[in-house]
């Protein structure tokens, strides 16, 4: 990510602010540690398959109603 803020600045930053809205963090270089993700977010590692984002999102949408 270009700029003085990385990507994981960021997701903390998003979280804070809008805690409602759902994260999901992908990169191809960086692997963060569990405690370093927010509560109810989620990683998947680059390169991945269409199919599993999209069935990532889903569970995170469908989790996220109760």
């Amino acid at each position: 990510m270009p700029g003085s803020m990385d990507g994981m600045t960021l997701v903390e930053q998003a979280h804070q602010r809008w805690p409602h809205v759902l994260l999901l963090i992908s990169s191809g270089f960086a692997r963060p540690h569990s405690d370093e993700i927010p509560d109810h977010e989620h990683f998947l590692p680059k390169p991945y398959r269409a199919a599993t984002v999209v069935g990532l999102i889903h569970q995170m949408v469908l989790a996220s109603r109760g």
